[in-house]
């Protein structure tokens, strides 16, 4: 599977300069915007989610899908979808004028909010040129698009809260640099594969739609289990507890790159074996072994360092907020086998199944966050979040194990566990150790252990490497 490990390796590089990236944007939009600030920021961009999918309801998904399977029909099936993305736009832009209409916020939050979905819809046809990248599985011009893009929104946005421009300049910088990622996406598309064609098909687009519409209500359900907590806190709680909270959410949603990746770069290979239920077990089994290795030490990592990086990515405003980042190492840790599960049923054409799991956790996660923000603020958010990626893991992994793939290696899971103590006993013993010594610490610790307790072989790294090459 040369592919697999070398798109992993692409996407793995676009999704570790995009932290890069947002992790200087963290440090310079919590301290330079302030509490208040950072949570019109975060309800912004929490926003622009919404009508990123709005415009595209799993469209990109099902292009991403077919173009794997039928890698001739790319140029008609991107056409396709372009029409169907333009008929789209007004449709996202009128679920922005109901949300600004019933929670009226003032003018320079309302500013802010339209110029940053701007850059949602820019990002939403660029993640549908990405669909063609992905479908031939070469990932290398997604990784060259992504890296100009955010290199360029950071430095924009560095210079406007250093310069004192405020909020406003702030959200241009996204729209500006979603434009210029949009243009380069689209001329490698030109010179490497071919033109995007725009096919404006009313009857061929509603035929679209009604496909991508399994994939773009679960990718909707998802989106909203994930961030309704947003809007619901900002309406009880106001900007600065969204502040806190978004401080908290921002950095453990760095860690959602991990299972983005893995979920990119094995949706088009499950999707090509799909039919051969051993090897969708073998391919699957392989990306859940690395994500489980991955999942569980992160959780005693940030018990035990939740303090000191709060400080360290932020300053003392958010002291607070490490409660909620702790709770959250747990809601994160089940999200990433949330995301690939996610990727193997929408591969196996079992993505209406999985939305009903879906819609069962929102509606738990919109009465849960009610009830916890009502009575614990930003924590009882924080709280909410864990309940519903519980209540979305427990029937998906269930079932899938059931009916569509078996576990096809079992050594590795108490191994990993017994590195993931090695480490925790580490980190425990050096509490003085800033976060910048004992992170790399306890990683090199918890990957020596793996290699002590036989959880990951120097022969299988070499062989994966190999297959890279």
């Amino acid at each position: 599977m040369p592919n697999l490990f070398r798109n992993t390796f692409y996407i793995s590089l676009t999704q570790g300069w995009q932290m890069i990236m947002a992790l200087v944007l963290f440090k310079t939009a919590t301290v330079g915007l302030g509490e208040s600030g950072f949570g019109v920021y975060t309800l912004a961009m929490t926003l622009m989610y919404f009508v990123l999918l709005f415009d595209d309801f799993g469209v990109t998904t099902l292009v991403t899908r077919d173009i794997a399977r039928r890698p001739a029909e790319s140029r008609p099936v991107l056409a396709g979808a372009m029409g169907l993305k333009l008929l789209l736009i007004p449709v996202s832009f009128a679920f922005l004028g109901v949300y600004t209409a019933l929670a009226r916020p003032d003018s320079v939050t309302c500013r802010v909010i339209w110029i940053v979905a701007v850059y949602g819809i820019s990002s939403s046809f660029t993640q549908l040129v990405f669909a063609v990248f992905r479908g031939h599985e070469r990932m290398q011009y997604e990784t060259l698009t992504v890296l100009v893009e955010k290199t360029l929104s950071t430095v924009l946005c560095v210079a406007a809260v250093r310069l004192r421009l405020g909020l406003v300049p702030f959200a241009l910088a996204f729209a500006l640099a979603g434009a210029v990622s949009l243009g380069l996406s689209l001329l490698i598309l030109r010179r490497r594969f071919h033109p995007a064609d725009v096919r404006m098909d009313v009857r061929g687009s509603g035929r679209l739609f009604r496909d991508s519409l399994p994939f773009g209500l679960a990718l909707f359900v998802t989106y909203s289990y994930g961030q309704l907590s947003v809007p619901i806190l900002r309406q009880m709680r106001g900007d600065a507890a969204v502040g806190l909270y978004g401080a908290a959410q921002k950095l453990m949603s760095f860690t959602n790159l991990i299972p983005m990746i893995f979920a990119t770069a094995f949706f088009p290979r499950l999707s090509a074996v799909s039919a051969d239920r051993e090897e969708t077990s073998r391919v699957f089994t392989l990306g859940l072994k690395a994500l489980f290795m991955i999942a569980v030490p992160l959780v005693p990592g940030v018990l035990l360092t939740a303090d000191r990086l709060i400080l360290l990515l932020a300053d003392e405003r958010y002291a607070a907020s490490s409660s909620a980042l702790r709770v959250l190492a747990f809601a994160a840790a089940l999200n990433f086998f949330n995301v690939f599960l996610a990727s193997l049923y929408n591969a196996v054409n079992r993505q209406r199944l999985f939305l009903g799991f879906e819609a069962a956790a929102l509606a738990v996660n919109v009465a849960v966050n009610i009830a916890l923000i009502s009575r614990f603020s930003f924590v009882g958010a924080a709280w909410a979040t864990l309940i519903t990626e519980a209540c979305m893991f427990l029937p998906a992994m269930g079932w899938a194990l059931a009916r569509l793939v078996r576990i096809t290696e079992w050594a590795v899971w108490p191994r990993a566990l017994a590195a993931t103590g090695v480490m925790t006993l580490f980190l425990a013993a050096v509490p003085g150790l800033t976060v910048l010594a004992a992170v790399p610490a306890a990683a090199a610790v918890y990957a020596a252990s793996l290699l002590a307790f036989r959880a990951v072989s120097l022969s299988e790294i070499r062989n994966q490497w190999a297959a890279f090459k």
